[in-house]
């Protein structure tokens, strides 16, 4: 999650940062079409729009049910209860994709500097 959250945070951009799950969401259409959470994405993700605990729910709810489906398969999603991240968690995520952000920016941008 913190990685899906980060990519967002570098590129604001939802397609490119949730691309795995986004795939798991095409694969979940064209074989298990009748998957509940089919519809309920067409609700989340918009609401992936910022930091806020509106956002981080609906990203955590659409990332473990279509990541899970990308990775394991259609089976692995039928024990799936995803719930809504508490408050610790929900500022642990954030400490953590600053820390990610913090690092790449020491890391990469001293390189771009030189170039």
């Amino acid at each position: 999650m913190v990685d899906y959250l980060t990519r967002y945070a570098q590129t604001g951009e939802v397609k490119m940062a949730f691309d795995i799950p986004l795939k798991g969401l095409q694969l979940a259409k064209s074989y298990s079409p009748g998957l509940p959470m089919i519809a309920e994405a067409k609700e989340l993700i918009p609401k992936i729009k910022d930091f806020s605990e509106e956002s981080l729910n609906a990203a955590t709810k659409f990332t473990t049910y279509f990541d899970t489906y990308y990775r394991a398969g259609p089976r692995a999603v039928q024990y799936l209860k995803p719930e809504a991240p508490n408050e610790q968690t929900r500022k642990n995520m954030m400490i953590m994709v600053d820390r990610a952000i913090t690092f790449f920016l020491r890391m990469f941008l001293p390189c771009l500097r030189r170039i």
